[in-house]
């Protein structure tokens, strides 16, 4: 029975349906996704799983959960109903060509942060160790668009104004900024 979130929770969001905190955790214990029910304030559920990173986000229509799986090279991908998880089949997101992201493919792979756009619901995921971004198409997860960031891109936000997506990158101390119509860096930021 677990009564906490975790070792090393390493980001939290609330459900859209304002009934669940849920956290992605990589410690040394307690690995995975966990629902925290927010009337009750216990433990609602936990999914463990292997390997995690800080990218968590919900679908558009809020019935699916994404989780970035670090250097697996996966997005775990869970449904989401009636204030309840349930694994589904996780995804190595692949190139409209149909390869398998490895170092023959697009080189390291490390995902980490994830942002989920208001509007087409398409999925951008930092993959940390080849300093880029991928555009996935909302339903499939096929690769579709790849964009150059600044070094070790970490998190990744869509703007107020949903034109742009605000990239940073941890090794370079910036920040990058992307057009999301033409999936283009336009430019980056130092931030120190």
């Amino acid at each position: 029975t677990h009564t906490r979130i975790s070792d090393m929770a390493l980001k939290m969001v609330i459900s859209p349906d304002k009934k669940k905190l849920v956290a992605v955790s990589g410690g040394f214990s307690d690995t995975g996704l966990t629902l925290y029910d927010l009337a009750t304030q216990k433990v609602a559920q936990f999914l463990p799983l292997k390997e995690s990173f800080n990218g968590l986000v919900f679908s558009r229509d809020g019935r699916r959960i994404f989780v970035s799986g670090g250097d697996t090279g996966l997005v775990h991908v869970f449904t989401y109903a009636d204030g309840k998880a349930t694994p589904a089949a996780p995804v190595a997101p692949a190139s409209v060509a149909g390869s398998v992201p490895s170092a023959t493919d697009s080189g390291p792979v490390f995902l980490a942060g994830l942002a989920i756009h208001p509007s087409t619901g398409r999925i951008y995921v930092c993959n940390e160790a080849n300093h880029e971004i991928w555009v996935l198409h909302p339903d499939t997860l096929v690769r579709e668009a790849v964009v150059p960031t600044g070094q070790h891109p970490h998190s990744c936000i869509v703007g107020a104004d949903r034109k742009h997506l605000y990239v940073t990158n941890w090794g370079s101390r910036s920040v990058t900024i992307i057009d999301l119509a033409k999936n283009r860096r336009v430019r980056d930021i130092t931030v120190g």
